[in-house]
Formats: structure tokens, C-alpha cells, sequence
């Protein structure tokens, strides 16, 4: 299986460890949310370092289908409570 994947600057708590909500699609088109709690390159060139770390904490646009999901998230939290 190949899965394709964008970073959200969504956090959502999983048994009490914070992991950041990645959404993408399968080869097939289905799709996905991953939810990562570690993220490493598997590089030593300063300069991929640097794009990578820049890419990672970039903000992507917000849209509609965001919203949505910030307020599931916002629900599911509370209701653990």
C-alpha cells in the first residue's frame, strides 16, 4: 500500500501522547488521517534538514472541511472529559 500525506497543524491527543493529524489518500484513493507522534529524515545534509523542519511547521491554507474537523476534534476532546 502507498499512502500519500500532508501535515495539518492539528494536534489531537491519543492515550495521553500528543500526535499531529497528517491527512492523505491511498493509491487506491481512499481517504486517510494518520496520526504521528514522530517524524525523523534520514539525512544528514544541512540543507534537506532545514527544508524538511520548514516544510513541517508551515501552516497549510485553511479551508471549510478544516473548520469541520477542528470541531469534531473540539467535541471528541470534551466528551473524554
Amino acid at each position: 500500500m502507498i499512502i500519500t500525506i500532508t501535515n495539518t497543524d492539528k494536534v489531537v491527543v491519543i492515550d495521553g501522547i500528543e500526535t499531529r493529524l497528517w491527512e492523505g489518500t491511498t493509491s487506491d484513493g481512499c481517504p486517510v488521517h494518520c496520526f504521528m507522534h514522530r517524524i525523523s529524515p534520514r539525512t544528514d545534509d544541512k540543507e534537506k534538514l532545514k527544508g524538511f523542519e520548514d516544510e513541517l511547521t508551515e501552516k497549510p491554507q485553511a479551508n471549510f472541511m478544516d473548520f469541520i474537523e477542528d470541531f469534531y476534534f473540539e467535541i471528541a476532546e470534551k466528551i473524554k472529559r
